[in-house]
């Protein structure tokens, strides 16, 4: 199989109140062609956040992502999500 998605050390968190609150820590996660996955965890698990965060629609504070030969973090708004 070819590797579709590649999520290497991917970190993301929020700041609130001036407080950085991380939600994804070390990340790493590699997704083939014709597979299937399912992501589970309970609420403010950071399942959404994770899902905004490997498909280009949010940027990650560390890591990289990698869908098909594209590094999502080389690619600007558009590119990202046209």
């Amino acid at each position: 199989m070819n590797r579709l998605l590649q999520a290497v050390n991917v970190e993301k968190g929020f700041h609130h109140g001036g407080i950085y609150n991380p939600v994804l820590k070390s990340v790493n996660m590699t997704i083939e062609r014709g597979e299937f996955i399912s992501i589970m965890g309970p609420s403010g698990s950071g399942k959404s956040t994770l899902l905004y965060s490997i498909s280009g629609l949010d940027r990650i504070d560390r890591g990289s992502v990698r869908f098909g030969e594209e590094n999502l973090q080389d690619l600007n708004g558009k590119e990202r999500i046209g």
